[in-house]
């Protein structure tokens, strides 16, 4: 019974949270991507002004992080607020 309700419930919660964890996923490969851009010997060689592309990379970065960060705090600020509606809820039921 309650593997049953334990199961139940990963089903309804991995659909409000797979766009997020698909974001999440997103967002790290494409900060890695552009981090590996400033290492990257080949790319540099293509410029002649590599400083230039390490500066726009720098930014590239922490534009991404600013996004990560109000990303985790909206995921988080969403589960709370979830959590505290099916608490309430479940509080009516008793």
């Amino acid at each position: 019974m309650f593997n049953k309700l334990a199961f139940r419930n990963v089903k309804r919660s991995l659909s409000d949270y797979f766009v997020y964890l698909i974001t999440m996923v997103l967002i790290s490969s494409l900060m890695f991507a552009f981090n590996s851009m400033i290492f990257s010997k080949d790319i540099l060689g293509i410029f002649s002004m590599a400083g230039v592309l390490g500066a726009m990379v720098g930014l590239a970065t922490i534009f991404i992080i600013i996004v990560i960060a109000w990303l985790i705090n909206y995921i988080i600020r969403f589960m709370m607020q979830k959590e505290a509606r099916s608490l309430e809820y479940t509080r009516c039921l008793v």
